[in-house]
């Protein structure tokens, strides 16, 4: 789908004033709250749970049955299926499966995946009376730079996006940042750019979160860190964004990560994609090093 970029109007252009305003109260709110996430920390407060309780988001790609170019009717899908597990991605071409959280112990990973697939099942009938098809994977190989327009992010629907969310930010990013959004790739492979936001939803993902007693949270997060890397090896993303070799192995780091570069309050590149600056030593100090980090996102 070919489109110009979209002209901010001067209604928007007031509301984009109206919410820049209220970047550094986000700012100073979220720092707040932290501090007082510590306080409770140290006098014992946080409510306790059984534990190591864990829940994953998937994200799923929309395409056109039999051509499978990506597809943009998330919204339409939302509104025919039943139940509650399924939402929406800021590309109108995906969605996000929330699975039920569950205690890690005995057959958990094997009873979860049996719930996915028959979710998973349930939704591609949906989706195949609508002409279109559900696809896992890190990225759609039929997606192409000419997709990454603002007109694909999710549009406005009072149940799923009131507000029209995707498109506000998007419009409100453009003005702050001032350039394209832009991903670089390995020397001699050149790079990808959007006028949009859109670029961030190149790339799909499983995010499992882990919930744990506070006085564990440092060890494991600190274990978290450490294995990182073979975790990232072994769960590698696509070498391909919008049709184009990056010529790195993954990619879904680096494209989420250099699109932030400018919106951050220090004036840092640091992304809220980032793995820290040190082990950390108490629970709060990875809320502390994201204070600083664009509030809007």
């Amino acid at each position: 789908m070919h489109a110009q970029p979209e002209e901010i109007s001067p209604s928007l252009n007031h509301a984009v004033g109206q919410t820049e305003s209220l970047v550094p109260l986000c700012t100073a709110a979220i720092a707040h709250e932290t501090k007082q996430l510590q306080s409770m920390y140290e006098r014992g407060e946080l409510a306790r749970c059984p534990t190591p309780l864990c829940g994953i988001e998937l994200e799923t790609w929309i395409a056109h049955t039999g051509s499978l170019a990506p597809a943009t009717n998330s919204l339409a899908l939302l509104h025919a299926q039943s139940g509650s597990n399924w939402g929406k991605e800021l590309g109108g071409w995906n969605l996000e499966c929330n699975f039920p959280p569950m205690l890690l112990e005995g057959d958990a990973l094997s009873r979860s995946e049996q719930w996915f697939r028959q979710t998973f099942e349930k939704l591609e009938q949906v989706a195949q009376a609508h002409g279109v098809t559900q696809i896992l994977g890190p990225t759609l190989l039929t997606l192409e730079p000419e997709h990454l327009v603002a007109e694909n992010l999710t549009s406005e629907d009072k149940e799923f996006n009131p507000g029209n969310r995707y498109h506000s930010l998007d419009l409100l990013q453009r003005e702050r940042k001032g350039a394209p959004f832009v991903t670089t790739f390995a020397d001699g492979f050149g790079g990808i750019r959007s006028d949009s936001i859109i670029l961030a939803a190149t790339a799909a993902g499983l995010q499992p979160h882990l919930m744990c007693e506070p006085e564990q949270f440092v060890a494991v997060h600190n274990a978290a860190q450490a294995l990182a890397p073979l975790f990232l090896a072994l769960s590698a993303s696509s070498p391909v964004v919008a049709g184009m070799r990056t010529g790195f192995e993954s990619s879904r780091i680096r494209v989420l990560h250099e699109m932030h570069f400018g919106l951050r309050e220090d004036g840092s590149n640091a992304s809220r994609y980032f793995f820290g600056e040190k082990w950390l030593e108490s629970p709060t100090e990875t809320f502390t090093e994201n204070v600083l980090f664009d509030p809007l996102f």
